[in-house]
């Protein structure tokens, strides 16, 4: 019933999913209604969730370039079901706009194989990925992939190389202003301080989302393997970029000031993705079915939990 619903790109779907995501993201907000608050608390839910939506609309547009051409809404129903299992970086509205941004670049990397605007699309994904960093200083890591796509999707210009540093310094300054007009100081500009860090305090909410990633991971990895190997050469990049962002994920969730559970926000991404390509490609319907079925109940259920 699952696989036959969501099969199909429609508006109904996406609907279902968007109140669904709203539901688990006014449950978890934290707002005092106190005669001290201002309007910029009650604002600040409405631009976090805004940035959810943003994540939720550009990962369907992830799915349906060239590199995957899924025409159906699984990868975006595995990410509401799994999304509040990260719950705490719903009342981080930070943290979610340099998420929102962050799918915006990948959006931009996975549509890359337009050589003639090559460029254009370069300074994009450069942009946005450096204006998510400055919510998020560790995402500057992920400026990596700019250079990578010129490796995977360039005549490798010597030009090329340039260009993610002009798109640094256009935010960079851009930012500046902002800061010394609104705060006369720099203190907008943040940079990235690496630390290791697997103090978990015993915290029980880690066991349910670990848990929900390690299945995706075995559930996602075969069926990627798989891909890969029934591929043509030119999409068998875009599949390597997967692996690359879990790797960068894992990075990002490891190397941590805190070990908090919304730092493996970014390692959830491309496990949703590689559950999402098992779930296109495998003929047995029964076991998509029985996939769906289990996230459907491990996600309503954790709602109940928190």
């Amino acid at each position: 019933m699952l696989t036959s619903f969501f099969k199909n790109s429609k508006p109904i779907n996406f609907l279902v999913l968007l109140v669904l995501l709203l539901v688990q993201y006014l449950a978890v907000q934290k707002i005092e209604v106190e005669g001290s608050q201002t309007w910029l608390n009650y604002l600040l839910p409405v631009v976090g969730f805004l940035g959810l939506v943003v994540a939720f609309l550009y990962l369907n547009a992830v799915v349906k370039t060239k590199a995957f051409a899924q025409k159906n809404t699984y990868a975006v129903l595995i990410f509401v079901l799994g999304i509040i299992c990260f719950y705490p970086i719903f009342n981080d509205h930070q943290a979610l706009l340099a998420y929102g941004f962050w799918m915006i670049a990948l959006r931009i990397l996975f549509g890359m194989q337009d050589v003639q605007h090559f460029g254009k699309k370069l300074f994009d994904l450069s942009f946005f990925l450096v204006i998510a960093a400055t919510f998020n200083p560790q995402l500057y890591i992920y400026l990596l992939f700019a250079y990578l796509s010129i490796l995977f999707f360039s005549p490798n210009q010597i030009t090329h190389y340039f260009i993610p540093i002009l798109a640094c310094l256009a935010v960079w300054l851009i930012v500046m202003a902002i800061s010394l007009l609104g705060y006369d100081d720099t203190r907008l500009l943040l940079w990235p301080e690496w630390t290791i860090n697997f103090d978990w305090n015993n915290d029980l909410n880690f066991i349910f989302p670990l848990g929900l990633m390690g299945f995706l991971l075995l559930l996602g990895f075969f069926g990627l393997l798989a891909a890969i190997q029934k591929s043509q050469s030119s999409q068998k990049i875009y599949y390597r970029l997967v692996l690359l962002l879990l790797m960068f994920g894992g990075f990002m969730a490891v190397f941590q000031e805190q070990f908090l559970i919304q730092n493996f926000i970014y390692l959830f991404l491309p496990l949703v993705l590689m559950a999402s390509i098992w779930v296109t490609q495998t003929k047995t319907k029964w076991k998509s079915e029985s996939v769906l079925l289990f996230l459907t109940i491990l996600g309503l259920a954790y709602n109940f939990l928190i």
